[in-house]
């Protein structure tokens, strides 16, 4: 069974996301052994070709040509896009994951990019066919049944892994104070303005306690988020950027919890995470996250401040509860494993042949 699967999502030297994702289904693909996996790369990101043979040395890498390619691979062939696209043509069958559709959410994307991106992936999953459409939650695979009902019976879920995420830290100390970690991106959609307002409430209750930014990406309107925090909020938080695995895994391990409201998330790894280094976890009770931290974490009813702050308040000095969760996320993250993602994936090919 041949698989052509692209890798176009690997051509940063630091993957973050999609790349991550992408690169630990790879592995678990090509270990599974029952699949001859091939590389692709589109034609746009040719140049780019060495960083993502330096993330996986051992696969076979090709660049995707269109109309050749569309002609050239046969029937009994796969092309899996794992990042949101597939090619138009071809007979060969098609699988597309699709991570999550924020970009349908009003007022959490700039408003022509959203368009944009509506109008891409209604293209992609009208026009170009999939066989099969893979989403990583059932909140997931329930928004793409609601916006694109006729596709329903093409619709799987298949969990990512968490299982790569291993202890690297060195047993330093980064703070001496308690603090909350936040972990991601700044942007609009992970609710962070919210939550340092939410810290600022909290915090006159528990003036010893700070609140840690940790993530090198920025999104939609983080200016105005950062510019907001730094006039505001910043005394007591601090914004650490882009941290190398380490020093992260130093950060999580020493938080009081990690804490995470996002608004919407297609799954959330942040949570599975910190559940892996043993830390509590306080997010958001609704969509994916609600589905992937099971009952392993302390859920926020609504994104207020209000009910981040209270739910802050709830887990400080709780150590019961800490423990608790500590050891209900252990076996939560365990479920969530690359190899078996690969294995469900390779049942899906099977059952398109």
């Amino acid at each position: 069974m041949d698989i052509i699967f692209d890798l176009t999502s690997l051509q940063s030297q630091q993957l973050t996301g999609i790349g991550n994702c992408t690169l630990h289904l790879a592995k678990a693909l090509l270990n599974e052994g029952e699949v001859k996996l091939k590389g692709s790369v589109k034609l746009s990101s040719f140049n780019k070709k060495k960083n993502i043979l330096a993330h996986l040395p051992q696969i076979q890498l090709s660049t995707y040509l269109p109309f050749f390619d569309d002609v050239r691979l046969s029937k009994n062939t796969i092309f899996h896009g794992p990042d949101y696209w597939i090619p138009k043509g071809g007979k060969f069958k098609k699988v597309i994951t699709i991570h999550d559709l924020s970009i349908y959410e009003e007022g959490l994307w700039p408003k022509e990019r959203r368009l944009r991106g509506v109008e891409k992936i209604s293209k992609i999953l009208t026009q170009h066919k999939p066989d099969a459409i893979i989403t990583v939650s059932d909140f997931t695979k329930n928004e793409i049944i609601k916006y694109f009902p006729n596709l329903e019976s093409k619709v799987y879920t298949i969990y990512n892994g968490i299982d790569h995420f291993q202890d690297l830290s060195t047993g330093e100390i980064p703070f001496d104070f308690p603090y909350f970690l936040y972990l991601g991106t700044i942007e609009k959609r992970k609710n962070v303005l919210e939550l340092a307002k939410a810290f600022q409430l909290f915090r006159s209750n528990n003036p010893e306690v700070h609140l840690v930014l940790a993530g090198g990406a920025f999104g939609f309107e983080s200016e105005e988020i950062m510019a907001e925090i730094n006039k505001k909020y910043s005394q007591h938080i601090h914004f650490m950027g882009y941290t190398p695995l380490p020093q992260l895994h130093n950060l999580l391990k020493s938080a009081e919890a990690l804490i995470y409201p996002s608004l919407y998330e297609g799954f959330g790894m942040p949570i599975l995470e910190a559940m892996r280094m043993r830390v509590p976890v306080v997010t958001s009770g609704w969509g994916a996250m609600k589905e992937i931290a099971g009952n392993a974490a302390v859920l926020i009813e609504n994104p207020s401040c209000e009910a981040i702050a209270l739910k802050m308040s709830e887990v400080y000095r709780n150590e019961s509860l800490k423990k608790k969760n500590i050891e209900l996320g252990v076996s939560r993250a365990e479920f969530f494993k690359w190899q078996n993602q690969a294995k469900e994936t390779i049942k899906l090919y099977k059952s398109l042949l």
